[in-house]
This record gives C-alpha cells, structure tokens and sequence, in this order.
C-alpha cells in the first residue's frame, strides 16, 4: 500500500484513471484527498469535495470513514474527560494544527453527510461530532493475533504481572500520568514491564504475547490495541468512559480504570489470575465477532450498497 499524498502529480492523474476503470466504490479516509489535481499541493479536507465530485462523474460510489483525531473536537472532549489527553499536551503547536485540521474536516464532513455521503466512524466517541453516522468495527488480523496467544498462553507464572503499556503517540496516551504509577509498581515486585521500545507492526503479535496485562488508552475509549490483545488472551486496562459510549453497540470487555485508579485496579488484577485466564476464552470471541473483519466489511457494503 502507499501513501498516495507521496505520489507525483501525472502519479496522481493515473491513479485517478486506474481507479474510474477498474473499482465500484471507495472509502475515504479522513477527508483526505486521494488525486489533489485541481490542487497539486493541497490535501486538505476542502480539496477532497474535488476528489468526490470526479468519482461521481466516472460512476463510482463513495462513503467517508474517520477514526478519532481528524475529527474529533478536541475542546469539547478536554471538557468532558478528566484525563483527556488535549487538557495539557506535550506539544500544543501539534494540538493547535490538530484543532485545526479537524475543525475543517468537521464542517466538511458534516456538508457531505448532509448531502448524503455515508458516514463511517471507527470509535462510539465520534457519534457527538457526526450523529448520523454509522459504526464501522475496527478489523484486525484476528488469527495471526489469536494464534500467538494460543502458543504462549497468559497467566502462567506465579511471580510478578507481565504488564506491556505500548503508547504509540505519547501526547495522545496520558503516558506522562501512567509510567510512574508502573514504575512504582514493577519497584514493588508486583508487575513486571515488558519492552516496549516502538516496533513495527508485524512485531506487536510476538510483543503482545510476551505479557499478561496490555494497558490501552485513557482518553475515554479503546483502539486497536485493545482488540488485538484480547485475541491474543490476555487481559485489558483502559478507560472506559460512560460519556464516550452512549451510542455504543458494544463495549469491550476491559478492565476499566483511570490514571488515579491504575494502581489499585492493578493490585486486584494481581490476585485474580484464574479469573483473567477463565475469561480468555469469551474475550477472544468477542474479537472474533466484531473485529476479525467480517462486521466491517458487511457495513461496508450496506453503507455503499454494494451486493
């Protein structure tokens, strides 16, 4: 796959070709444009309504997916989450250009759905920038992470939690609150933490299985994380917050905590090994029903109208 942002303009012109003769429909991601020819230099939200109206001249149906930040209003959700990670970033010029990155993309989005492109969010939080929209699971490679756990098993040893906390965007993770709670713990002799130098992602089903615990996020919701762990058996600290989940279908079956409460919920996980591993099973097929891949691609097709 590439990133077609990277390709030279005439690479443009011929992949806007390709595309009209040989697809049905495509999924915009974030409102970013994929041909940019009317403006060679500019992929913003605005430019990707140039992109939509060529797909609608050649024939071809279009539908626009978004899966956290690109769209999400970031003053309200530091307003409704304690620990939102927007209160007090480490870089705010990269929340500045984020704000406004996403304040486009909002009133854009909102244009087309309103003019009847179809709507598609990866996470419940979202519903609060774009009602109308649908959910689309996220889809992960459930038998390569199920597999791997299945051949290095959790809760196992007697001695200290195996504890893997894997921020992939720090300033987006609370990491700044979480690791001196960690590192207090591992000083106890209650977890221990596995490596989690940045990897890439072919790597994180071996890096996953090398835990017991995988902290997710704080912000309110879950990610991609969360279901590739829980494939893979082992168990899930995140914050799961009832604002960010008024329109969920499902919630995923975590161990809710906070940064303040990260320590105790930790503590409690520690004496409760046979139930975590009790519930490895049922977790799994959670993942398997919503997020191997086969709910995604069916709303896919419903929201495209494809056969």
């Amino acid at each position: 796959m590439e990133r077609v942002a990277w390709r030279t303009y005439p690479g443009r012109i011929e992949l806007a070709k390709t595309i009209a003769a040989d697809y049905d429909a495509v999924l915009l991601e974030s409102l970013r444009p994929l041909f940019a020819i009317r403006a060679k230099n500019d992929f913003s939200a605005t430019r990707a309504k140039d992109d939509l109206k060529l797909l609608a001249r050649a024939g071809l149906k279009a539908a626009l997916v978004f899966h956290g930040s690109d769209i999400r209003d970031t003053q309200a959700h530091a307003a409704r989450e304690e620990f939102s990670p927007y209160r007090n970033p480490i870089d705010p010029q990269i929340l500045r250009r984020l704000q406004e990155r996403a304040e486009t993309t909002r009133t854009v989005a909102l244009e087309l759905g309103r003019a009847g492109y179809p709507l598609l969010v990866t996470t419940p939080d979202l519903f609060i920038e774009l009602p109308t929209a649908t959910w689309l699971p996220i889809a992960i490679d459930f038998e390569t992470f199920a597999n791997m756990g299945k051949a290095s098993p959790a809760f196992t040893e007697s001695g200290p939690l195996r504890v893997l906390y894997q921020p992939s965007r720090g300033w987006l993770k609370s990491h700044e609150l979480i690791e001196p709670v960690l590192h207090n713990l591992e000083h106890e002799g209650l977890i221990r933490l596995v490596p989690n130098d940045p990897v890439e992602h072919s790597k994180m089903p071996a890096r996953i299985a090398s835990a017991d615990i995988v902290i997710d996020r704080f912000d309110g919701i879950t990610g991609v994380l969360t279901a590739e762990a829980l494939a893979c058996g082992r168990a899930v600290i995140a914050n799961v917050a009832p604002w960010a989940h008024v329109r969920a279908e499902v919630v995923a079956p975590v161990h809710h905590a906070t940064p303040a409460t990260l320590g105790n919920v930790l503590r409690t996980l520690a004496n409760e090994r046979q139930q975590l591993n009790a519930a490895v099973d049922s977790n799994r097929e959670f993942v398997r029903t919503w997020h191997d891949g086969r709910m995604s691609a069916e709303r896919i097709k419903s929201a495209l109208q494809l056969k």
